[in-house]
């Protein structure tokens, strides 16, 4: 039993598919059959349940995933402690990311990170919230980036950079000549809301219920995945929507689109949370990359 066979086992029983699981590896499928076909023999057992459908773990299989999960962590956190201690600075930095920060602020930092440090291989993973902050949970990820904050125990959840959400609309809106826009006005006008499971629309239920109101009392004309299709419908009138301001910077500013005031809803400051599992050391790439971002914050914040 070695790690490769361990690493291969687990993104197999995770994805499902021994296929997909090779690609992600980046290695050929038949290479991972052969080594699950070792790892049985080795270990005498049925490890996977090879249905047409999807592939799962048996019984067997269930108890070997649950150690190997562990022994591939203690093997990385080994690593990272060697690299320390001969004071390198290489290796892979994965970050993931919600749409919000994964689009509008994290890419500016990693590229100015990548241009100070160069040798570094720079990955950023966009998934929505809740499948970030599981697979942070699960040690897939040692941080991520995220709109909304979640309830566990197990979790960590600290202040990234603040944003808030505005009002948008397009440039021939009525609402662009006026200088303030009515509640009443904006619940009877096409909304186009953004997916379940996004930060800005967890931020914007959690307002609205603030309010006594619910997102069934808005005039929801669509539902769009990504606050770049939110923002390409509002632009082109089919509707008005609520979005990050760091993510329609370039279009206020060009004219685009334009933000509307309503001076009864209410201040939404969506914040952007740093999640990890305090009981996972951090690498100290991961530190450095933190520690780096905490410093460019000020200027990306303006």
């Amino acid at each position: 039993m070695n790690l490769r066979q361990l690493v291969a086992f687990c993104r197999i029983v995770d994805l499902g598919n021994f296929s997909i699981a090779a690609e992600d590896l980046g290695v050929s499928q038949p290479a991972v059959t052969l080594q699950m076909q070792a790892l049985e023999r080795e270990l005498g057992t049925i490890l996977l349940d090879r249905s047409p459908r999807r592939v799962v773990a048996t019984d067997s299989g269930r108890a070997l995933y649950k150690h190997a999960k562990q022994i591939l962590l203690l093997a990385e956190q080994a690593q990272r402690e060697i690299d320390e201690v001969n004071q390198l600075l290489r290796g892979r930095l994965l970050v993931g990311a919600s749409t919000g920060p994964g689009e509008h602020v994290l890419p500016q930092i990693m590229g100015r990170f990548k241009r100070d440090y160069p040798d570094i291989e720079i990955v950023l993973r966009i998934l929505p919230t809740h499948e970030i902050i599981a697979q942070v949970l699960d040690n897939e990820l040692e941080v991520g980036v995220v709109g909304a904050k979640e309830k566990s125990p197990k979790l960590q959840f600290e202040p990234f950079v603040q944003d808030r959400l505005i009002v948008i609309v397009s440039p021939g809106h009525p609402w662009v000549s006026m200088r303030e826009v009515t509640m009443e006005s904006l619940l009877g006008e096409p909304f186009i809301l953004q997916q379940p499971g996004a930060g800005v629309r967890i931020m914007l239920e959690a307002g609205l219920e603030a309010m006594g109101l619910s997102l069934s009392d808005l005039n929801v004309h669509m539902e769009l995945g990504l606050q770049e299709s939110i923002k390409t419908a509002v632009g082109a009138g089919f509707g008005i929507g609520i979005i990050s301001r760091f993510a329609v910077r370039q279009e206020l500013r060009l004219g685009t689109l334009v933000e509307a005031f309503v001076p009864d809803l209410p201040s939404f400051r969506d914040e952007f949370y740093l999640v990890r599992n305090p009981a996972r050391k951090l690498s100290r790439l991961t530190q450095l990359f933190l520690s780096f971002a905490k410093d460019q914050m000020l200027g990306l914040a303006q």
